[in-house]
């Protein structure tokens, strides 16, 4: 699911499960495991973040939702959440790499990185309340505090998608990389980053990134049982079914 490389102290990270890098409980969980790995690895210094396929992540496997039982979401739910905060808070610089569409919770991790380059091709956007499902509390906050409050409300109702300097525009993307050059650009974010001293930036991050999670637990706890009852509802699991029927 998950390549590694490990290169003068930079861990390059790619998404590789199956074509569109689609998000299931297992995706979630290796990829907590594997950001836990590398935050504890002395040799490692900084991370890109990219994808082998030619999307970065078109967000959850809405066919495995509707497929299994009920019982899966909630554990889902929570494994999405989590994986969502792993990212966040990791506390080296991890510098996003987005060589393809990253759709949903594609765009959510992507949001998550200290840095982000794309291709002037590679659509970013939210498209959850098209299909119908309400995104969890982290989410939210991860997305409030990378887009601009202007785009915030019409980026989250169109389910619009943006590239090029679109996406930098309402802050879903940084810079604007051509695709042979995207990795090297990358590249030199993560040593630059890395050359901070590491107590200086992991703290530096924190303090900025710190409001933002006492919000998620704030909203999680107030509305996080509602967004699981959602998910599960017969409405909406119809809905899903109805979408992932598209793709």
């Amino acid at each position: 699911m998950i390549q590694l490389n490990i290169e003068s102290n930079v861990a390059t990270l790619a998404l590789a499960d199956s074509k569109v890098n689609a998000m299931n409980i297992e995706w979630c969980q290796l990829f907590s495991a594997q950001l836990a790995e590398l935050e504890h690895d002395d040799n490692v210094r900084a991370v890109v973040l990219t994808s082998a396929e030619r999307v970065f992540s078109a967000g959850v496997d809405l066919k495995r939702v509707v497929a299994e039982e009920p019982q899966y979401v909630q554990p889902f739910i929570d494994s999405l959440s989590k994986c969502f905060r792993d990212a966040f808070v990791f506390p080296k610089p991890l510098v996003v790499a987005i060589n393809g569409h990253a759709i949903a919770g594609g765009c959510i991790v992507a949001s998550c990185g200290d840095f982000r380059v794309a291709t002037p091709r590679a659509r970013i956007g939210l498209p959850e309340l098209r299909v119908g499902v309400p995104l969890p509390a982290i989410a939210i906050e991860i997305i409030r505090r990378v887009a601009s409050p202007v785009a915030l409300q019409a980026m989250l109702n169109s389910g619009a998608n943006y590239r090029g300097k679109a996406a930098v525009e309402v802050g879903l993307a940084d810079e604007i990389v051509e695709k042979e050059s995207l990795l090297e650009a990358a590249r030199e974010h993560a040593d630059l980053l890395a050359s901070i001293p590491h107590a200086t930036f992991r703290l530096m991050k924190q303090q900025i990134r710190e409001p933002s999670l006492v919000q998620a637990d704030r909203l999680e706890e107030k509305f996080g049982q509602q967004v699981r009852e959602v998910w599960n509802s017969s409405e909406i699991r119809a809905m899903i079914e109805q979408y992932a029927a598209k793709l």
